[in-house]
């Protein structure tokens, strides 16, 4: 039962009523709309990536393969004017910095649509439901674009490149067999529909979290698994599948430090986020677990409390 009082602070924060909900034709065209940019965006930085050349080289494959007739077309000549524009020392980095660029744009669009001042400009004309599902589309659509604007560096020397069939690089490929082994297993521990927002379409903006990004309620921190190793191992796995190839392309070098550069300055105020959201428990929760790199304490801690969970099982 909604509250006047609560009706009054709904009303007050977004703007809406608070038993508005969306119709079922809204709800179903949000879902599809979500799924498909998701899908999209999951092809182009996920399956092309295993099915590249040495199964990595992924961003290369797919603006070399799938892409770069778009952006041969679409951006050839602001490229050309970006080079034109270079100084002669940075002329050879020019495929570098362009590239550089798209990444930044893409963390940019990623981190404005994550904060509350976009979120209090949003509702002022969408429902505050679709509020999540707004953030994935948005996001996942800069990646996209990113890719079509992506220039690949084709007449560059790789900046290490291991002899295919060679004991180091069997075990490169069963490390990053492993790591995509392991990125599943944690994609496990999140409610998709949830996490793209599809869950919220259905609630009234009573029921959603305004205060909170994607409506979650009741929020829990995870600490077990692979939460008790680091505390974005996410971020972890992405990274070591970046840097754990046996050949290893400007294109690729790029976007790895690019997108360590990003989550450099992002991972800050995503932890301050979480500090304001869980309080002393995340405080608690940082003096025991790394952030991205496992220690050695963090890999005993986390094989105790696995251990210790087996023997409850």
């Amino acid at each position: 039962m909604v509250t006047t009082r609560l009706q009054e602070r709904v009303q007050h924060a977004t703007g809406w009523s608070a038993a508005h909900r969306l119709s079922p034709s809204s709800i179903a065209i949000l879902s599809r709309v979500t799924r498909i940019c998701t899908d999209v965006s999951s092809f182009i930085f996920g399956f092309c990536f295993l099915c590249s050349p040495y199964a990595n080289d992924w961003i290369s494959f797919v603006t070399g393969g799938v892409v770069s007739r778009c952006n041969g077309i679409i951006f050839a000549e602001t490229f050309a004017a970006f080079c034109a524009a270079l100084p002669e020392n940075l002329y050879p980095f020019r495929h570098v910095l362009w590239n550089s660029i798209c990444i930044f744009l893409f963390g940019f669009v990623h981190s404005f649509t994550a904060q509350k001042s976009f979120y209090r400009l949003y509702w002022k004309l969408f429902p505050p439901q679709t509020t999540r599902c707004a953030f994935v589309c948005i996001t996942m659509l800069s990646l996209v674009f990113a890719a079509l604007m992506w220039q690949p560096c084709t007449d560059c020397e790789p900046v290490w490149s291991l002899p295919f069939a060679t004991p180091v690089v069997m075990l490169v490929y069963t490390f990053i067999s492993f790591g995509f082994a392991q990125y599943f297993i944690i994609l496990r521990l999140f409610d998709m529909k949830e996490f793209l927002g599809i869950s919220q379409l259905s609630m009234t903006v009573a029921e959603f979290e305004v205060d909170y990004e994607g409506g979650r309620t009741s929020p829990v921190l995870l600490r077990d698994g692979w939460y008790a190793l680091v505390r974005h191992p996410m971020i972890f796995v992405q990274a070591t599948l970046l840097f754990a190839s046996p050949l290893m392309t400007v294109d690729r070098f790029t976007f790895a430090l690019a997108c360590g550069l990003y989550l450099a300055i992002g991972l800050p105020i995503e932890e301050r986020k979480l500090v304001n959201l869980f309080g002393d428990q995340y405080k608690t929760y940082q003096k025991q677990v790394p952030m991205v790199l496992p220690t050695p304490f963090s890999i005993a801690s986390a094989w105790k409390t696995r251990r210790k969970h087996r023997k409850a099982a």
